[in-house]
């Protein structure tokens, strides 16, 4: 089974196991609280994006990690998820994280604060 990377302000990052086709908007959203935005941080495999709330700083979520977006940090506000983007049906999708990239995400993830 195949997992993604979920984080919440204060908290350790945990994996969630997905199975094919459990990777929805919906269950992205649901995750994060709202509406989400999709970012390719530096610092992690090409193909891991993070997954946060759009308007995570405007609604005032509490602050969870900072990460580099083109060389300038970022902070993250909310729950962020680590997935990567893949092919699903033929198509460019979001599609759940290998093993080694949940490993990179992790090990990347226990050098921020």
């Amino acid at each position: 089974m195949q997992s993604i990377v979920v984080r919440e302000p204060g908290k350790q990052a945990h994996k969630l196991n997905v199975r094919d086709g459990q990777l929805t908007l919906e269950l992205l959203q649901r995750i994060v609280g709202g509406n989400i935005e999709v970012i390719n941080p530096d610092g992690f495999p090409d193909d891991v994006v993070l997954i946060c709330n759009e308007e995570g700083k405007l609604n005032k979520m509490k602050f969870n990690f900072f990460v580099n977006i083109c060389q300038y940090p970022e902070a993250i506000c909310g729950t962020a998820v680590f997935c990567a983007e893949g092919i699903v049906d033929g198509e460019p999708d979001l599609v759940p994280l290998t093993y080694s990239q949940a490993e990179s995400v992790a090990r990347a993830l226990r050098s921020t604060i």
